[in-house]
């Protein structure tokens, strides 16, 4: 599948931001230090729905064979996720995720932003600081 040229460098800064935030470790085994190209940044909700396509809530790091489980078991998936952030948090994401996407703000400014949150992402890291 070809990237939109719009949305190449997003979901790339979204991805990596994901990848670091859960620090190269599958969110649902546990496996660690997962190489790149076995690492991926899934999303809960389809990437096709605009409206959580960047949402932080709707992403987390999975090793390849966790993701391709989950991505053939949906509402286990589903389930796996909403355990893991809570019932309250879940739904508001699925509302999220069922809304019509219409972006409000430019995607050159979604990419400054993602930059933005990757660059803290990384001081907090080097600082020790714990996760929320």
């Amino acid at each position: 599948m070809q990237r939109h040229k719009k949305w190449g460098l997003a979901d790339e800064l979204f991805s990596r931001y994901i990848r670091e935030r859960d620090k190269w470790t599958c969110q649902r085994c546990g496996r660690r230090n997962v190489p790149k190209w076995e690492y991926d940044c899934a999303h809960i909700f389809i990437r096709a729905w605009i409206s959580t396509r960047l949402d932080y809530e709707n992403a987390t790091g999975l090793c390849r064979p966790c993701h391709e489980y989950l991505d053939r078991h949906t509402q286990e998936k589903y389930e796996w996720w909403e355990s893991k952030i809570g019932a309250e948090r879940f739904h508001n994401l699925r509302i999220r995720a069922k809304k019509p996407g219409q972006w409000k703000i430019h995607v050159d400014d979604i990419k400054a932003q993602l930059k933005e949150d990757l660059r803290r992402l990384r001081v907090k890291q080097t600082q020790g600081v714990p996760d929320l």
